[in-house]
């Protein structure tokens, strides 16, 4: 029965032996041979189990069609910091407004003045304006890419 060995077992054998091994005169230390036509065969008795190769298939993204109403609040959410791309999905609209909820909620900051507390409030009614165009939006105008 043929010895069972590991991929960087064979790799090392092919390659020459491991750095510790005593080189040959006349080489240096860290040379490699070339990579050549070699074909290496594995049994595959041994190998256990494989993992697929076949790569899974990623879901269709959303191609969303935006009104000129929904670009305006797309921007408005991109200019005060929401990282969302163009095909952003409803969970990631619904966080990215959380994280500018808490930033610009004015409940949040309770020690600013009244001018800075009336800008927050705007914002804030800004920000909660365009997530509800969004949201309301993100089952009327998708497509799915095939």
């Amino acid at each position: 029965m043929a010895r069972r060995c590991s991929f960087y077992e064979v790799l090392e054998h092919k390659l020459g032996g491991t750095s510790s091994e005593r080189q040959p005169a006349g080489t240096r230390a860290d040379a490699r041979p070339s990579p050549g036509p070699t074909v290496y065969a594995f049994d595959l008795r041994f190998c256990g189990p494989v993992a697929s190769a076949v790569p899974r298939s990623t879901p269709p993204r959303r191609v969303r069609v935006l009104t000129l109403r929904q670009q305006q609040a797309y921007d408005d959410l991109v200019k005060y910091g929401a990282s969302l791309a163009t095909d952003f999905t409803e969970s990631e609209l619904r966080s990215a407004f959380r994280v500018l909820a808490r930033m610009y909620h004015p409940d949040r900051h309770p020690d600013c003045g009244p001018a800075e507390q009336d800008r927050l409030s705007r914002t804030f009614a800004t920000l909660a304006d365009a997530y509800r165009h969004l949201m309301t939006s993100s089952t009327d105008a998708v497509s799915m890419v095939a």
